[in-house]
């Protein structure tokens, strides 16, 4: 069956196609022409018994507004003999007729003239389909593009996205009309989401060429934290205080060491705030991830003693450059560790170092001498600080309790194996 008067019709739904994808006129048009000139290869390749010559040359011409496509064949003149293999590129002159083809009398061989194809004339309406699967397919490239141009300024970002498809391995978020792919392997153990919900996620990856989503994004990443911090503590986000160094274990605690470039600016009460009021809204974020926000110290004897909260402990011994033993209490031998080691764990990630920890009495029994901690009056007394906040060593304690109800975690005991493979 002959295809008639369709021109118009196919320019007109693949532009309005094209345009729902955000792309330009220009670039509709320059898709457009691509997809035909390989859809008309293609046609005629299928006449060529040798698949090895050259194809056809075509000049195409679209004119969108008017729904117009002007297609003329490219012929090389020639006075000699044509064999089967050369019929698609070549005609002999002799076999022209210049009246109808409009072709100068002084045309000479190797010249080369143009013939109007009519695409009514094509015969099956596979031709038309070809067409438009090709186009289909530039035009998602070229969206991905795109996306991937938009989005990579996003990258090492953070952003809110409303969930749109809870699957089994992931979840699909929106954001500005594209796709932000978060696989749950990428979440906490108390990232549970449903359809509809808000959440922010870190912006990992941007990729080019997926078939899907092409914004991959993670809640586990600890710039993820970072990034938070820089949302909501005002004095983070202008570099007057800063993130020296992040340990986490998603979806249970995550310690931050952070310093103050202003000697009167107090770096752990301007994030905690008064009643934790300021270093709330994160923990509501991370669905009640408990945080331990400390003081950096150049010292890290000092620094280790800051890290260890709500535990304490009352000396430390270098072993070597890579390793310390610290003492404590009996009573804060506990508190120290962690439940299942975490609080240790975490501390040696958050110092880069490894941790041993005895309690007063066993170091005596094994005669190991050590240095005695002794925090700093600064960092005991900061009401002369700026932001104060009473979350400090020897009352943390009594403010640790305003953020334990928000991290208690019903899976903790079916955690404690696969914590302790990791560690």
């Amino acid at each position: 069956m002959k295809i008639k008067n369709q021109q118009k019709k196919i320019v007109e739904a693949l532009k309005s196609f094209a345009e729902l994808k955000g792309i330009t006129k220009e670039e509709i048009k320059k898709l457009l022409e691509e997809s035909f000139q390989k859809a008309l290869n293609k046609e005629y390749e299928n006449d060529l018994e040798n698949k090895e010559v050259m194809l056809p040359l075509f000049d195409i011409s679209i004119n969108l507004d008017e729904g117009k496509i002007s297609i003329k064949r490219k012929w090389i003149l020639t006075d000699k003999i044509i064999s089967e293999e050369e019929i698609n590129i070549k005609k002999n002159i002799n076999d022209l007729n210049l009246e109808n083809l409009n072709v100068l009398e002084n045309l000479k061989i190797d010249d080369y003239y143009f013939e109007d194809i009519d695409l009514n004339a094509i015969e099956h309406d596979g031709f038309f389909l070809y067409v438009k699967q090709l186009f289909t397919q530039k035009v998602s490239e070229a969206e991905k593009v795109k996306i991937y141009e938009k989005f990579i300024d996003y990258k090492d970002q953070i952003v809110k996205a409303k969930v749109e498809k809870v699957a089994l391995t992931h979840y699909l978020l929106s954001y500005q009309d594209n796709v932000i792919f978060l696989s749950k392997r990428e979440t906490s153990k108390l990232d549970q989401f449903k359809f509809g919900d808000f959440v922010y996620v870190y912006i990992t990856k941007i990729e080019k060429s997926s078939r899907d989503a092409q914004i991959i994004a993670s809640r586990k990443n600890k710039e993820f934290i970072v990034k938070l911090l820089e949302k909501e503590i005002e004095d983070v986000a202008d570099n007057v205080i800063r993130v020296e160094k992040i340990a986490r274990q998603p979806g249970f605690k995550t310690k931050i060491i952070v310093s103050s470039s202003l000697e009167e600016v107090d770096p752990v009460g301007s994030i905690i705030g008064v009643k934790g009021q300021k270093i709330r809204p994160i923990i509501d974020e991370l669905r009640g991830e408990r945080i331990d926000i400390i003081e950096y110290s150049k010292d890290i004897d000092i620094q280790i003693a800051r890290a260890v909260i709500p535990g304490k402990i009352i000396g430390t011994k270098k072993v070597s450059d890579e390793k310390y033993i610290l003492v404590t209490e009996e009573k804060d031998f506990l508190s120290v560790l962690g439940k299942s080691g975490l609080n240790i764990k975490l501390v040696a990630n958050l110092v880069d170092k490894k941790l041993d920890v005895k309690t007063k009495k066993m170091a005596d029994e094994e005669k190991v001498s050590y240095h005695r901690i002794v925090i700093p009056t600064a960092y005991q007394n900061r009401s002369n600080r700026k932001n104060f906040s009473k979350i400090v060593d020897e009352n943390y304690d009594e403010n640790y309790d305003l953020l334990e109800d928000l991290a208690s975690i019903e899976e903790y005991d079916d955690y404690d194996q696969e914590l302790d493979k990791r560690y």
